[in-house]
């Protein structure tokens, strides 16, 4: 689910409060306490227009939601489409970024701006971005569910502390405690998804989505503590980051040239079945079906963009604490809406594997924000 991955950039965002605070105190000289930043971004909270905060919740709670649920239906309809819905939303956040990033005085650079990070730094990054995206979307084809892959990757947690212990980072008992509950409770909604009744070849192909799925988790925690390493070195340009992740992807993808366009066939074409279903939309004036496929792909890249908009824009007045609490219950919405609207099920024991993922989430995310106060 390549949204879920952008996402994981733009929390690096919440250092721009940190930043504006920064600002706003160099008159003096001194670098702002705990309290001064919590009294900031509080004052921000609070100073935000009525209208904007129902903006910023709408973008997030709607453009995320629906993003999942547009995902959803793509990929019961043509679980094959992962290349082509990474491809689609590659280019749409290229073409923004690029609009972003324009400058008529570097004709030389394709007319965009001098970057701030050196591409070296950056390649690094892209890399791992394409291939956690890419596998992200091609578990679709093994019989992963989608409420099997918000609750798995929701566990995410636990891989980026392993892996951030390794590379010198320490972390409180709280957090190892948190972390332990939420990979204990992704074991459990796993081992129920495997204990349901289902043929050799499906029980086989379920097991190799969650392979490919612990994969992408793991170079996802190696990406987010890469760019960690690179915003402290270099400055928090997020925005160049999230362009050239996919701009100088692009190019990767040619790579695949045969399977997008065999995917983009399976999408655009209207097969007997399609027609005899109405699995299509009427185009006026013309003599043209459109397959409703394409309108999905279509929908679920703009609401990508909206959900990303939302979350950069509540990273901006809010505090990583509440910016984390936010997306924890987005995520708990998009998996309740998954079950009540294609008909998903989670067994007794899924369900309390589901609690014991986002209890632990949400712990790691109130630890990890009251540690950080006090090393302040």
């Amino acid at each position: 689910m390549a949204t879920e991955e952008v996402q994981q950039v733009t929390h690096r965002t919440v250092a721009s409060g940190e930043k504006r605070i920064k600002a706003a105190s160099v008159g003096d000289g001194k670098d702002p306490s705990a309290a001064e930043r919590h009294h900031f971004i509080k004052a921000s909270i609070y100073q935000l227009p009525a209208l904007q905060w129902l903006t910023v919740i709408s973008l997030v709670f709607g453009g995320c939601c629906s993003n999942v649920s547009t995902l959803e239906k793509l990929v019961k309809a043509q679980p094959q489409s992962g290349n082509i819905i990474t491809f689609a939303q590659f280019l749409f956040i290229s073409l923004e970024g690029y609009c972003q990033h324009f400058s008529r005085a570097h004709p030389g650079r394709c007319f965009i701006k001098p970057n701030h990070v050196p591409l070296r730094k950056w390649a690094v990054s892209i890399m791992l971005f394409f291939i956690v995206s890419t596998l992200n979307n091609m578990v679709w084809e093994y019989s992963i569910t989608v409420p099997l892959h918000i609750i798995f990757r929701s566990s995410g947690t636990g891989i980026t502390m392993l892996i951030g212990y390794l590379w010198g980072k320490r972390f409180s008992r709280q957090q190892v405690f948190s972390t332990v509950l939420l990979t204990l409770g992704c074991v459990v909604v796993t081992l129920s998804t495997g204990s349901n009744p289902r043929s050799a070849e499906a029980e086989g192909s379920i097991y190799t989505g969650i392979l490919l799925l612990s994969l992408a988790c793991i170079l996802a925690a190696a990406m987010q503590l890469y760019n960690e390493h690179v915003f402290k070195t270099y400055g928090n340009y997020w925005r160049e980051g999230l362009f050239y992740q996919h701009f100088l992807s692009l190019p990767i993808f040619m790579l695949f040239f045969g399977r997008l366009r065999k995917e983009f066939h399976l999408l655009w074409d209207l097969d007997a079945t399609d027609l005899a279903n109405h699995n299509y939309i009427q185009l006026p004036l013309v003599a043209w079906r459109l397959n409703w496929n394409v309108a999905y792909l279509a929908s679920n890249v703009f609401t990508q963009y909206f959900c990303v908009k939302g979350v950069n824009m509540m990273a901006g007045v809010s505090s990583a604490l509440t910016l984390n609490i936010f997306l924890l219950i987005r995520k708990i919405v998009s998996l309740l809406l998954s079950i009540y609207l294609f008909n998903n099920t989670l067994s007794v024991q899924g369900w309390i594997g589901c609690a014991m993922v986002f209890g632990g989430a949400g712990m790691y995310s109130y630890c990890s924000i009251m540690t950080k106060n006090k090393a302040n």
